[in-house]
């Protein structure tokens, strides 16, 4: 255990690209490690238990980092241009299938099969990838029991106080309170408390991350109790989850400091929002309560620094036996035989009094941890032995490793002094009170506070506050939670079961796993999500939202948002605001509600309901089997696809006829709508009435010579009722956009002239058109019904 109350001014300490490095220095390796720090100092606390795991040789989130890059670009491609058509220039078929290609990645736990996302009819297709995934979590939970000489295969012989004692043992934990100044902690350990700034901080704890907490199965090694979720007796904690991340979702963004009414300052003072007087230590101390539940009273002691150092300096002055009884009145230490070596160390700017006074000696801040030289070497990164027996590839590529060891090596230092400026000068970490939290443990709780703080996590569960500030977080692992808070945070989530907040500020999540909730909060925000089963709220704010999988649920909120589902069965609101969305796979539903929306289908057997206001619906001539449904408001609905139905709802609705059509049908056709030709020339148009139906038969251009086109060749829209008292306006050419009277109308003499016409023959394609074939009277006749027109109002506005 270690306290240390002061500034950072060791003249140890020394600059790296404007870092100034190992101004304190603390290096814990034991079961029970507490690191208490107090002032303004860039300290190095690194915390490991008895068993030390050898760390990563590659940074292993590099591949996260550059994805996550590439998909802001994504987000932000036309910016400054017109953005809106670089966006639908990039999300089309291909585009959409090139993207769960290429970052599909991310995700390693769900049975999403991204290979096939895109295709007619694979709602039902999964991917192996999820049970391989529970299968190796739970071998590799076997094989650490075993390792660990964890075997409970006995405990029934065991008493109650030996296997009270045995857990004991077992428990690893670790707790730090870094203080003010860019901090390094690195944890290991089953159980890591991390506080980048004040304990304080804790004050950042949200009600949706709390309901999260509760979804975290743990055992006293911190490790995930379930890793192998697909059997029944799992099913009921499935639901349990299910319901808790619907009520993650209520207040989600409610933090304990805005219950308490109550801020913190930086330097770790709890001050009332009203002005009022606090008592900040009690109400500090009724938020510790579930803390201490695995600390005992120690954590007790930080919650008072002022009493804490008056104490202190009391003790110095008594001498060393004043410092001793210090730290057995605080809890900092146990009292212990005389023969117990002391490992408590209390510092006051670096000095240790207690240490220098009794062993007469000082543990001051420069003992630093030996730099792990072994993080970023990709010349020592080793395939796999198996994978290299069976193939001849793995063998030349490890023979090349050897023979060039020299060579990478010194590449791989010149990147990595590369990279660590780099780092330090331009990504706003470590400056001010910006800390990196790196942890190896199973469970890990970790608070940043004030400062662009970055965490990085490969436990089991894993917990990040960011605080004040503009965060990153990045975990893999069982189940991850991020709460960004204020600022422009950014998570990568690539767990089994993740659940991000975004607090205030324009944040980012990109979130992969089996089970995803996200609540973006107040701000312009991007989400990028890989996975099924999720739930996703992006709040207020300018959204930019990509959900790829099956059986998401994702709400944009209100103002104007930008929306593309890549999968099947997904259910998307677009809330209020003039929002755009592209829609790609099976039984997808898109509710446009209010504002005017613009609905892109590409997909199948989906449902777009236009909602309240005047939308914008377009059927893909790539699209199959799907209902479009206008509701209130003069919607314009563009028609295509194979066996697409289209209804328009109330309000003067224009229903656009174009190439893109192949099989049609329009249920609800009235005499204030608009039937609108775009770009199709009158000679490959036909018209026929059945009963009270108009049936308009299109002359499409192949794209190839296949059976397909050829089925395709003609396309076809059927209007019902529309010579029962529902002869829509018949727009042939359309005028300027915005311009009154200047739409080229066919009038209804002509519609029937043109049905007359034809009725007597079959429509049959021709070089020109449908009138090749025709007899020199018909083709007259239909000529003439053509050009009797007239100028209208605009159909579309």
């Amino acid at each position: 255990m270690m306290v240390h109350v002061g500034d950072g001014e060791s003249k140890h300490s020394f600059d790296i690209g404007g870092y100034q490095a190992l101004e304190g220095a603390q290096m814990f390796i034991g079961n029970r490690n507490v690191s208490f720090n107090l002032g303004q100092s860039n300290d190095l606390i690194v915390m490991m238990d008895k068993s030390i795991p050898t760390p990563p040789l590659v940074n292993p989130f590099d591949g996260a980092s550059r994805i996550s890059g590439v998909l802001k670009s994504i987000a932000s491609s036309g910016e400054g241009q017109d953005w809106l058509a670089a966006q639908e220039q990039q999300w089309t078929l291909s585009g959409a299938k090139k993207f769960v290609k290429d970052m599909s990645g991310l995700d390693q736990s769900s049975s999403v099969d991204y290979t096939s996302l895109v295709d007619l009819d694979s709602q039902n297709e999964r991917s192996s990838r999820g049970l391989k995934n529970d299968a190796e979590a739970t071998l590799n939970k076997q094989y650490n029991q075993w390792l660990g000489g964890s075997d409970n295969s006995d405990s029934s012989k065991m008493s109650r106080a030996d296997k009270f004692r045995q857990a004991n043992e077992k428990l690893a934990f670790n707790f730090a309170v870094g203080g003010q100044g860019a901090d390094i902690q690195v944890t290991t350990g089953n159980w890591n408390f991390m506080f980048g700034d004040n304990i304080q901080s804790i004050l950042d704890t949200n009600l949706g991350s709390l309901f999260g907490l509760m979804t975290q199965q743990f055992s006293t090694t911190g490790q995930a109790k379930t890793t192998f979720t697909y059997s029944p007796e799992d099913l009921p904690r499935q639901l349990k989850n299910k319901l808790l991340g619907q009520l993650a979702g209520v207040g989600a963004e409610t933090t304990l400091g805005d219950i308490f009414g109550v801020d913190y300052t930086a330097a770790g003072h709890i001050v009332s929002r009203t002005g009022e007087s606090v008592d900040g230590v009690a109400i500090l101390k009724e938020m510790l309560e579930v803390v201490g539940e695995f600390s005992g009273d120690q954590l007790q002691a930080f919650v008072d620094p002022a009493k804490l150092l008056d104490s202190l300096e009391s003790g110095i002055n008594m001498g060393a036996d004043g410092i001793k009884t210090f730290a057995e009145t605080h809890g900092l230490k146990e009292k212990a035989p005389e023969e117990e070596e002391d490992n408590s160390s209390v510092s006051v700017n670096g000095t240790n009094v207690a240490g220098a006074q009794d062993n007469g000696h000082a543990i001051t801040a420069d003992s630093s941890a030996k730099e792990d030289r072994a993080f970023g070497f990709n010349s020592l990164n080793l395939p796999n032995l198996f994978a290299t027996i069976f193939s001849e590839n793995k063998q030349t590529e490890m023979k090349s490793l050897v023979e060039n060891l020299k060579e990478n090596l010194t590449a791989d230092l010149l990147n990595m002094k590369e990279k660590t400026f780099d780092f330090l000068r331009n990504s706003g970490h470590l400056q001010g009170d910006g800390d990196i939290n790196v942890s190896l443990g199973n469970y890990n709780f970790n608070w940043g506070g004030d400062g662009k703080d970055l965490g990085a996590y490969l436990g089991d569960n894993n917990n990040f506050w960011g605080g004040r500030g503009d965060d990153v977080y990045y975990a893999t692992g069982t189940s991850n939670i991020f709460t960004g808070g204020e600022g422009n945070d950014m998570g990568v989530l690539m767990g089994r079961e993740n659940m991000m907040f975004g607090g205030e500020g324009n944040d980012t999540a990109v979130v992969a796993g089996r089970i995803n909730h996200v609540f973006l909060g107040a701000g312009d925000d991007e989400s990028f999500v890989f996975g099924e089963g999720g739930e996703i709220d992006t709040g207020t704010g300018r959204d930019y939202v990509v959900t790829s999988g099956n059986y998401n649920r994702v709400d944009t909120g209100g103002d104007q948002d930008y929306s593309v589902t890549i999968g099947n069965n997904n259910q998307v609101e677009l809330g209020a605001g003039n929002d755009f969305a592209n829609v790609f796979g099976n039984y997808n539903r898109i509710n446009a509600s209010g504002g005017n929306d613009v609905v892109k289908l590409m997909g199948y057997n989906a449902v777009l309901n236009g909602g309240e206001s005047d939308d914008h619906l377009i059927a893909a001539a790539l699209s199959k089997f799907s209902q479009l449904n206008g509701g209130e408001g003069s919607d314009v609905m563009v028609l295509g696809g194979f066996q697409n139905t289209f209804k328009g709802g109330t309000g003067v609705d224009s229903f656009v006829v174009s190439g893109d059509v192949i099989d049609n049908l329009v249920e609800d056709i009235r005499s204030e709508d608009n039937i609108v030709f775009n770009g199709i020339d009158w000679q490959k148009l036909w018209l026929e009435r059945s009963g009270y139906d108009l049936k308009l038969s299109i002359l499409r251009d192949p794209e190839s010579d296949t059976d397909q086109a050829k089925f395709e060749h003609i396309g076809s829209v059927t209007f019902n009722d529309y010579f029962n008292g529902n002869r829509a306006q018949v727009v042939v050419a359309m005028g300027d956009q915005g311009t009154s009277q200047d739409d080229t109308v066919l009038s209804n003499n002509a519609v029937d002239a043109l049905v007359q016409a034809m009725s007597a023959f079959e429509p049959q394609a021709g070089d020109n058109g449908f009138i090749d074939n025709l007899d020199s009277k018909s083709r007259v006749a239909i000529t003439t019904a053509w050009s009797d027109v007239s100028k209208g109002n605009s159909a579309i506005s």
